[in-house]
C-alpha cells in the first residue's frame, strides 16, 4: 500500500506555492489601478516575481541536462568566421534566450552577434561580440551555480519588499549602477563607482538630506598622510597648486575643477562617512568593474541627479542650479522632501528590458 503522507504534503505544498506566486503577481497587476496600496515597495516585489520566473526557467533547463558545455577557445571568433563550434554556441544561447531562433550552419552570423552582445551585457562583459576565453568562462558557469545565485538574491530582495515608500534611489554595488525610482517605476539609471575591495562601500539605508554645490573636500587623515604626503615630499608645491589649505585642524581642498568631489555632493546620514558626489575623472566610468573609490559613491551624472532631486523642492529650477555651479562657492541646500536611498548588494538583477543580469560578487559577500 502506498504511503499517502508524502503525496499529501507535496499536494498542499504545491497549492501553497501556487497561491504565493499568484498573490505576488496580483500585487503587481493591482498596483496599476490601486493608488492606495503603498504599504510595500512594489518595485522590489516585482523584482522578486521576475527572478522567480527566471528561476523556474533555469530549473527547467536543469531538468533537461543543464547548459551545453562549451570548449575553451584561445582564438577570437568574429562575425563572418566559420567554426565547428558555432552550432554549439547557437544552441547555448537558445537555452539562455539570448537567441530567438537559429539556423544549423557553422557561420557566425548577425543573429549570433546580437545574442552574444546580449549575453555580455547580462554578465558584465564588454559588449564587443567577440567569442573569447572570457565569454566562454561565463558560458561555462554551471546551472546549479546560476540557480544558487538567483535563490540567494531572492532571499535578499525579500528584506526590502515590505519597506514603505514609492520614491527612492538604489545604489547596487555589484552592477555599479544607480536606479532612480518614482511612483515605483524606474525613471533612469546611471553608472557609479564604488569602494575598492579593501575600502568597501557599506550596505545600508538612509535619506538624502542635502545637496551641496561646489563642495570643499575635507580630506580624511588616512588619505592625506598615506597618499598626499608622499606626493608633497616629491613636489613641495603640491598643496599650493591644488588649493589645499589647513583650517580648524583639517586639511581641505577648495572648490574647483581639480576637486575630487567635482561640482556636486549629496549627503545622507550614516556611520561610515559615505556620500555621493560628482568627479572630474569621468574616464573611469568606461571600465566594466568600477571599484576605485575609498568607499564613497561617485556618480556618472551628478548634475542630472541633483536636478532630479531638487525638482520637488519649491523655487528650484535648472537655471538656479546652473547659477549655483557658476559661482564656484560652496552652497548647501537642505531638502524639504527627503529621498530614501538604499545601498544594496544584489548579484542577480532584472533590468528595465526584463533581462536577467548576473554580476560578479566583487566583495565576496556570498561566501
Amino acid at each position: 500500500m502506498l504511503n499517502s503522507r508524502p503525496i499529501s504534503f507535496l499536494f498542499y505544498f504545491l497549492i501553497a506555492q501556487s497561491f504565493y506566486f499568484n498573490n505576488l503577481k496580483s500585487q503587481i497587476l493591482n498596483y496599476k489601478t490601486d493608488s492606495h496600496n503603498r504599504d510595500s515597495t512594489i518595485y522590489f516585489t516585482k523584482l522578486i516575481y521576475q527572478l522567480t520566473e527566471y528561476q523556474n526557467n533555469y530549473q527547467a533547463i536543469k531538468k533537461n541536462g543543464g547548459f551545453i558545455k562549451i570548449e575553451n577557445s584561445n582564438t577570437h571568433i568574429k562575425v563572418g568566421d566559420t567554426s565547428a563550434k558555432i552550432i554549439e554556441y547557437k544552441k547555448y544561447f537558445l537555452q539562455t534566450r539570448d537567441l530567438i531562433n537559429h539556423n544549423q550552419n557553422n557561420v557566425y552570423d548577425s543573429a549570433l552577434f546580437y545574442a552574444i552582445q546580449s549575453f555580455q551585457k547580462r554578465t558584465g562583459l564588454k559588449q564587443d561580440g567577440l567569442i573569447s576565453k572570457f565569454l566562454v568562462k561565463k558560458m561555462n558557469v554551471s546551472i546549479d551555480e546560476r540557480l544558487n545565485d538567483i535563490e540567494w538574491n531572492i532571499s535578499k530582495l525579500k528584506l526590502y519588499a515590505n519597506k514603505a515608500g514609492k520614491d527612492f534611489v538604489i545604489i547596487n554595488i555589484p552592477t555599479f549602477s544607480l536606479y532612480a525610482i518614482e511612483n515605483d517605476k524606474l525613471q533612469f539609471t546611471m553608472k557609479v563607482i564604488v569602494g575598492k575591495k579593501n575600502k568597501q562601500t557599506k550596505i545600508f539605508n538612509s535619506e538624502i538630506l542635502k545637496v551641496v554645490f561646489c563642495p570643499y573636500w575635507n580630506i580624511p587623515n588616512d588619505i592625506f598622510y598615506n597618499e598626499i604626503i608622499p606626493i608633497v615630499k616629491r613636489n613641495p608645491k603640491y598643496l599650493y597648486l591644488h588649493h589645499i589649505d589647513f583650517v580648524n585642524g583639517l586639511y581641505r581642498q577648495q572648490p574647483g575643477n581639480d576637486n575630487p568631489l567635482g561640482k556636486i555632493k549629496l549627503i545622507f546620514p550614516n556611520n561610515y562617512n559615505i556620500y555621493m558626489h560628482d568627479t572630474p575623472n569621468k574616464n573611469l566610468f568606461k571600465f566594466q568593474e568600477r571599484t576605485f573609490s575609498h568607499g564613497c559613491i561617485r556618480v556618472e551624472n551628478a548634475y542630472k541627479l541633483a536636478k532630479y532631486i531638487l525638482q520637488k523642492e519649491n523655487n528650484w529650477n535648472e537655471k538656479l542650479v546652473d547659477s549655483m555651479l557658476l559661482e564656484n562657492k560652496e552652497k548647501a541646500i537642505d531638502l524639504k522632501q527627503k529621498l530614501t536611498i538604499y545601498i544594496t548588494y544584489f548579484t542577480t538583477w532584472v533590468n528595465e528590458e526584463n533581462q536577467l543580469l548576473f554580476a560578479n560578487d566583487v566583495y565576496n559577500l556570498k561566501q
